[in-house]
């Protein structure tokens, strides 16, 4: 267990030699996980792989990547087929809260055939993670959590084992969400391109053709667009004073909408704000 090996450890814990390797831990056990029945047969094929990655919490990518599995074996212990490994670990920081007692164990991601009757057929592992809840209690790397959980009838069995079946849900989710978020993006796209629009329509940039001036805005970016519609309102709001000022202070001194200072302007502050960029 890994309070043996913390027992047996014998360096410093903050100058750690990478990679650090627990030997023949646990991986997956025969019994029934997540209502799927992994027979003693199904435990010993899905056994014979070669080197497979260890991830955090199911999410599979560079950042999470902790380390890998090897030396897969099986093993008849208390009557059950149990599948044991290397844990090769390569991330300093799990590998101090592994040997400081976090409380974590081992959940496969498995490809399989489901069947009602005889439980799960030719199952194959994918992956495996560490995760705070794992399905198979028996992988807990922590033998006094493992004695802990198997005794607490009230612990809930956690659907942390992923087949091909649950990853294909959660990507068509993910999809769904992106599909809704670039619609969203999509929308904020246009309504800034109608606000562009119109403030130039107000200012007298342009008098005609509103539609057309859309379509010729809708190739900006919406960042781009967010930067004319700010350079636009400094310049209404610098008419607006300006004008203000003039009423008071002169009877001749006035702005008009079509005066050429106006659009000098807004060319003046685009220009900065591209400089800027």
């Amino acid at each position: 267990t890994i309070i043996e090996d913390i027992k047996n450890w014998t360096g410093d814990i903050n100058a750690l030699i990478l990679p650090v390797i627990f030997k023949n831990k646990i991986l997956f056990s025969e019994g029934t996980h997540n209502g799927v029945i992994y027979s003693q047969k199904e435990i010993e094929n899905a056994s014979k792989f070669n080197e497979l990655g260890l991830f955090m919490d199911h999410i599979e990518g560079v950042e999470t990547l902790v380390g890998t599995v090897r030396n897969p074996n099986f093993f008849m212990e208390d009557g059950k087929g149990i599948c044991r490994g290397d844990l090769v670990l390569f991330d300093s920081n799990i590998v101090r809260k592994i040997l400081m007692g976090m409380h974590t164990g081992l959940s496969p991601r498995v490809s399989l055939d489901r069947n009602i009757s005889q439980g799960a057929k030719n199952s194959q592992f994918q992956s495996f993670s560490l995760v705070l809840f794992p399905a198979d209690q028996r992988t807990f790397l922590n033998s006094n959590n493992l004695k802990q959980n198997l005794n607490n009838k009230t612990t809930m069995e956690n659907n942390d084992v992923k087949t091909d079946a649950d990853i294909e849900e959660i990507n068509k989710v993910k999809a769904e969400l992106d599909a809704l978020k670039k619609e969203n993006e999509g929308n904020k796209h246009v309504a800034v391109c109608d606000s562009v629009v119109n403030i130039e329509h107000e200012l007298g940039l342009i008098n005609e053709n509103l539609t057309q001036r859309k379509v010729e805005l809708s190739k900006c970016n919406t960042e781009m667009l967010n930067g004319m519609l700010n350079a636009y309102r400094f310049t209404q709001n610098f008419i607006i004073t300006a004008t203000t000022l003039g009423d008071k202070q002169s009877s001749t001194y006035e702005f008009r909408k079509d005066d050429h200072r106006i659009k000098d302007d807004c060319e003046t502050q685009m220009l900065k704000l591209c400089q800027n960029k």
